[in-house]
């Protein structure tokens, strides 16, 4: 009896012992709600914010978020506020990224390159050289032509001359390594001074800052009219141009004319004219103007930043059981507190790995030493889109209208470029593309022209750059060609069929084969069902 006794009052200790202990990790009075900025991301390095709703009864104080296996660079942010001037690091590099289109002046001398088929202007009475009349005449008007071969120019591009990269270009600032963010940064500390941008930062140059890293071959687009001299003097009409043939007669040029520039090989380029140094360029970046600094880089603070959230103390690495990896942990400091039915914000920096689905752990604790564990769901798609491009139909004639398709391999946010180009059009045309209901599949339509100049294979550019699924992942270029064929068989001119005898014979059987010459393409090819038996 005395046993059973003893057996009871142990069960019982036991049973008040497992209370004990689950009561200081749960609470019914602790209880959170935890959400996360985005929970479909694509992998690489980043910023997110988890958000801690108090919906118990005593205020929260401290709160830790654990990340699982695969996750690095984890670390809480802090926040440099806009307007804020900082340096870029000296000990890594002042890189900075122009965005295309941006307005800068040349600070060196440089010369130039054309591009085949780029337009240019020659002026009213300046004179031509045309090959079919075989006589000279001069221009009444401005007229438009295209250079038909690739071209240096004579004259240099000087200094204080105005332009802009096509692309978005890595530069390294040389004068001024000052600073002004635009808008609140975040920032993940490094050491002393100095902290890491996890993301991108719109920033402005302080003052007017040299840049140096444009070299030969890269392009630009002037932001000025510009008057040059053209080694190369073999130009074409974009459009009819009226001209003073001779210098007496009044007449036109057509379209598509070769011609040759007469007494001078000047031209003036319009503004937004694409041109390509011939070596290397420094260029002047103004004063107050928008640059990137790059994810990953450094600053160096003249003013410290702000922890994030704002008075509460941040401690990293902070081990965790439910983890391999380090976690992060903030601690209100006083009476900085998530009062109850409060709320308040955690960011932090992270390198995600590759695609795949993890839980976020988020513990929390009240000032009673009440805690709780939330999970949070983070998709990862580290996977870039890939599409493909066709043209229906695939053999054209003028003025015909083909529907292009992009087929993508999953739903696209965006699909920004898809281009056309004809055979030596010195332009390409945008087409304007309509997605279907996932946004997996785009159609589009291009009609041709007449001008069988033209003619040939001509070619469907999607930029992959300008094509992303809804997490930011963009694509890779693709290109498809069709052919388009303006131009009339000519009429055949039959007098006698080739082989046939000329005196009688006895053989009972011949052969007529039909073939056909391409007058454009060139080379004759059988006729399908061309050939006859005649018996």
């Amino acid at each position: 009896m005395k046993e059973k006794i003893a057996l009871v009052i142990a069960v019982l200790m036991i049973t008040s012992m497992a209370f004990a202990i689950s009561t200081t990790n749960v609470s019914a009075t602790h209880t959170t709600t935890v959400s996360i900025d985005d929970d479909t991301v694509k992998a690489g390095t980043m910023v997110r914010t988890i958000t801690i709703q108090n919906e118990g009864t005593a205020p929260i104080d401290n709160v830790r978020i654990i990340l699982p296996s695969g996750f690095s660079n984890f670390a809480p942010t802090k926040k440099v506020p806009k307007d804020n001037i900082v340096r870029t690091d000296n000990s890594t590099d002042n890189l900075i990224i122009l965005p295309a289109g941006t307005l800068v002046r040349l600070a060196t001398t440089v010369a130039v390159k054309l591009a085949e088929n780029t337009d240019v202007i020659r002026l009213e009475n300046t004179w031509v050289y045309v090959p079919d009349w075989g006589e000279n005449a001069m221009l009444k008007e401005n007229g438009l032509f295209e250079v038909r071969q690739a071209t240096n120019t004579q004259d240099n591009l000087v200094i204080g001359d105005n332009v802009a990269p096509v692309l978005d270009k890595e530069l390294i600032l040389t004068t001024d390594n000052t600073v002004r963010v635009l808008a609140d940064t975040q920032v993940v500390l490094v050491g002393g001074n100095t902290v890491k941008l996890p993301e991108n930062a719109l920033v402005e140059v302080v003052v007017d800052d040299d840049a140096t890293g444009y070299g030969n071959g890269e392009n630009v687009t002037l932001k000025m009219e510009k008057t040059v001299t053209l080694l190369n003097k073999l130009v074409r009409t974009v459009n009819l141009v009226n001209v003073r043939r001779g210098g007496v007669t009044s007449t036109n040029i057509d379209a598509g004319v070769n011609i040759e520039l007469y007494v001078d090989n000047n031209a003036v380029l319009p503004v937004g004219t694409k041109v390509a140094f011939t070596g290397a360029a420094t260029v002047t970046i103004p004063e107050n103007t928008d640059v990137i600094r790059p994810a990953e880089n450094q600053l160096e603070l003249i003013s410290l930043a702000e922890n994030q959230p704002k008075n509460w103390m941040q401690t990293t690495p902070v081990s965790d059981p439910l983890s391999a990896v380090d976690a992060v942990e903030w601690t209100g400091i006083g009476e900085n507190q998530i009062a109850p039915n409060g709320s308040l914000a955690f960011p932090f920096a992270v390198t995600t790995p590759g695609t795949g689905t993890y839980t976020i752990y988020v513990r929390t604790t009240d000032n009673l030493g009440d805690s709780s564990i939330e999970e949070i769901t983070l998709n990862v798609d580290g996977d870039a889109p890939t599409a493909t491009v066709t043209a229906s139909p695939r053999w054209v004639k003028d003025n015909q209208v083909i529907t292009i398709t992009v087929t993508a391999s999953e739903s696209l946010a965006k699909l920004e470029n898809v281009m056309v180009a004809e055979n030596i059009a010195p332009e390409n045309t945008q087409i304007v593309m309509t997605p279907n209901v996932d946004n997996t599949e785009w159609t589009g339509s291009y009609m041709t022209g007449d001008n069988s100049k033209r003619d040939g294979t001509a070619k469907i550019y999607v930029i992959g750059s300008q094509f992303e699924d809804y997490v930011g992942n963009k694509g890779s270029p693709v290109e498809n060609t069709f052919t388009i064929d303006r131009q009339k068989p000519l009429t055949p001119i039959i007098t006698a069929l080739t082989g046939f005898p000329t005196s009688p014979t006895n053989d009972s059987s011949w052969t007529i084969e039909g073939t056909a010459y391409d007058n454009f393409m060139g080379g004759t090819v059988n006729l399908e069902n061309g050939t006859v038996k005649i018996r």
